[in-house]
């Protein structure tokens, strides 16, 4: 992109603030003007690396002439002059940051993956590979990018990821400190493989601990409740007050995901009055291919069949409308939501070049398959098999009508399976920190089906609920959600597959 085609950019900008400012501004001219302004950001960024790698030539100190230079920080000028090298190893994705395509935080993925590998030789693979990835970057969000990066360096790693992972041992930490309001603090970073089992345990406390009631003084709002009955369980568990019967076993939901359509997305202008029964929850589903494809329909089935029964949510698993279940959603298996993400094997990127089904040991975290096969044998594993949106094989119960209003452990699972993170498109919310809500609300005669269930987030939960926000779910989970102001999102069947 040339000096002039940003410069247009910049004074479409400038007109659509002004009319913001006056108020007579379009919905359309201002998000004209934010699509310009993260083009215009993405070429400053490329530019911002050409000159910082410029002048990291002439100073002896390049990350403090470049501070010096931005008014930043050592730090930041850091990652200004890792993400120049980054970009001069990989042409093409510097090409597309020039042009807007992509974003820095596309490189910056690059950047971060590439430490994980060991050898200069592996990195450079890493780079190779990335540059060629520079169409599906410009497609994709971030998180998608980096999590396709790391399958690939998954596959690059000769070891199998043993090195790293060493490392992430190593560097465990954990603080402690007194801050100013007098609260006693505590920051930990653990490996992966610690950290499935401790987020295990923790969740098996906080299930058996609050499962009934939670203790005075709870918050109400639902992440602050969440975080708040997490620390008295931890609380609980350091000083020997621990009142789980077992300590906590990961549980792995294993996705197989066969014949996956890529995902598709579009907003559209809504074409005039909404779908029949779509309106105050009722959806407007047609018959669901679930219904020929139920758990209970496959041969050979895991052994867990049975179904919870009434009331046998698990950690905020109840669905969510109507009422707020009393512990919200804890982690199955995983860590913190933040910790990384991606394909625990790397497996995933070699069964989509052959073609097959994508394997997705659901973890939020990733670790080597020696360690991986060391962790099945403490490990609850339950498989389910997924198409196109569709659950062919779950184990347990996947329906429960008018039985109970919280979703079973098994219909759970089958969701997970087929939703790694918040329904609404463009959510990065996880699965475990979602609420189950019935596309057809429960107190308009929605039934507990897996059909009518969908994992949505706090935030979106209450747009829904709230805010005038209707969703149909189609046939094949294919999703619409229709906005108060008239405006409609599609997107296709839900898929595991990233980027």
């Amino acid at each position: 992109m040339d000096v002039t085609a940003v410069c247009q950019r910049v004074r479409g900008v400038a007109s659509a603030r002004a009319t913001a400012v006056a108020g007579t501004a379009t919905r359309a001219g201002l998000e004209t003007a934010l699509r310009s302004i993260t083009v215009v950001r993405s070429w400053l960024a490329a530019a911002e690396a050409d000159l910082a790698a410029g002048l990291a030539g002439l100073a002896s100190f390049p990350e403090q002439a470049v501070a010096e230079a931005a008014r930043s920080s050592l730090g930041e000028a850091g990652r200004v002059l890792e993400r120049a090298s980054t970009l001069g190893s990989t042409p093409a994705l510097a090409g597309a940051l020039n042009s807007g395509s992509v974003t820095s935080g596309h490189v910056d993925a690059v950047s971060r993956v590439a430490k994980g590998l060991d050898s200069a030789a592996d990195r450079a693979e890493l780079s190779r590979r990335a540059d060629g990835l520079a169409g599906v970057a410009a497609a994709g969000s971030v998180a998608e990018f980096r999590r396709r990066l790391e399958r690939e360096a998954s596959t690059i790693r000769a070891d199998g990821g043993m090195a790293r992972f060493e490392r992430q041992k190593a560097a465990v930490r954990l603080r402690r400190w007194t801050d100013d309001d007098g609260m006693w603090c505590l920051f930990a970073r653990f490996d992966p493989l610690t950290g499935v089992r401790l987020s295990a345990g923790l969740d098996a406390e906080v299930e058996a601990r609050f499962a009934q009631s939670v203790p005075e003084g709870c918050p109400t709002d639902p992440m602050a409740k969440q975080q708040f009955l997490a620390a008295m369980a931890l609380a609980g568990l350091v000083t020997g007050e621990g009142v789980a019967s077992r300590a906590g076993r990961p549980e792995f939901v294993v996705v197989i995901e066969t014949d996956a359509r890529p995902r598709r997305s579009r907003r559209m202008p809504s074409t005039g009055g909404r779908k029949s029964g779509a309106a105050e929850g009722h959806d407007a589903r047609t018959d669901s291919p679930h219904a020929a494809a139920k758990a209970g329909d496959v041969d050979g089935r895991c052994s867990d069949s049975g179904g919870p029964g009434p009331g046998g949510a698990t950690n905020g698993g109840g669905a969510a409308d109507g009422g707020d279940p009393t512990v919200g959603g804890g982690s199955s298996g995983g860590g913190d939501p933040t910790v990384g993400g991606g394909s625990s094997d790397g497996g995933g990127a070699a069964d989509e070049a052959r073609g097959g089904p994508a394997v997705d040991w659901g973890l939020p975290v990733e670790v080597p398959y020696r360690v991986l096969a060391d962790l099945l044998g403490e490990a609850e594993v339950h498989a389910v098999v997924v198409r196109n949106g569709v659950v062919l094989h779950a184990p347990g119960a996947l329906d429960l009508g008018r039985t109970t209003r919280l979703a079973g452990t098994a219909q759970r699972r089958a969701l997970r399976a087929l939703y790694a993170t918040c329904a609404i498109p463009g959510c990065s919310v996880r699965f475990d920190r979602c609420k189950i809500h019935h596309v057809r609300w429960w107190r308009h005669g929605g039934r507990t089906d897996l059909e009518n269930l969908l994992p949505v987030c706090v935030h979106h939960h209450a747009k829904v609920h709230d805010a005038g926000w209707v969703v149909v779910l189609g046939p094949d989970r294919a999703l619409e959600v229709r906005y108060p102001d008239g405006m409609v999102h599609n997107t296709g069947p839900p898929s595991r597959r990233a980027a």
